[in-house]
């Protein structure tokens, strides 16, 4: 199976700036000012390279191999049932964009024993996955995705695994709604309004959004 080529290709789903602008705002949720970098499902290495270019020493995991050649620190690994590659509590920051939800519930407790097993005690974990809420309707769309998630969902099953100081929210992929806060009722009013996705991107984003979990290990690294 090639996901990359059916879902991420280039004309279908071309690059922008978007990456750069939601890994400034993940990491200016955290106390992180650099460090190592770990993205679980990393794709074509749209949130790698931008967390590179923030400074980071940057690690990416997937499935398959990307296209682009310029990703050198890439492992190739099946995330639910293969043991990541790195040592334990090695990196400051997991992150993980559109992944849990392609997975069974025994490979979740697997790839989150991971993800623990190799973040530093006091490092980050930032979880990126659909909100059920706002998806319900177009989520088995796309027939890869299996676990569906809710707010209260996500938190538990982290806060399972050893996650502290947990905070998950139903996000709105549209920068200027993080930088002007106001800009949420406008969303939510879009959002219950008969108007197609199609209809443009503040329309699109509006209602199809994203939980954005951030969550610290403990001190105590078992």
């Amino acid at each position: 199976m090639n996901y990359l080529a059916v879902s991420y290709d280039d004309k279908s789903k071309p690059k922008t700036s978007y990456p750069d602008e939601l890994m400034r705002h993940i990491i200016s949720l955290t106390a992180l000012n650099g460090g190592t970098a770990v993205d679980v499902g990393c794709g074509r290495g749209d949130q790698l390279f931008a967390l590179e270019r923030l400074g980071f020493k940057v690690i990416g995991l997937d499935n398959e191999k990307s296209n682009d050649t310029n990703i050198l620190n890439h492992h190739i690994l099946d995330v639910g049932h293969d043991i990541f590659p790195l040592s334990n509590c090695s990196v400051d920051m997991v992150f993980s964009k559109s992944v849990i939800e392609h997975l069974y519930l025994p490979q979740i407790e697997h790839y989150m024993l991971e993800v623990m097993r190799i973040v530093k005690p006091g490092g980050y974990v930032v979880l990126m996955t659909p909100d059920w809420q706002y998806n319900y309707r177009d989520y088995f769309t796309e027939f890869t995705h299996v676990t569906p998630f809710t707010v209260r969902s996500l938190k538990q099953c982290v806060r399972m695994y050893g996650l502290e100081d947990v905070s998950v929210t139903s996000f709105i992929q549209i920068p200027a709604v993080w930088r002007f806060p106001f800009l949420k009722v406008v969303a939510d009013t879009i959002n219950i309004l008969p108007v197609p996705k199609s209809f443009g991107k503040y329309v699109h984003w509006s209602k199809e959004r994203v939980l954005l979990c951030v969550g610290r290990k403990s001190i105590d690294c078992l």
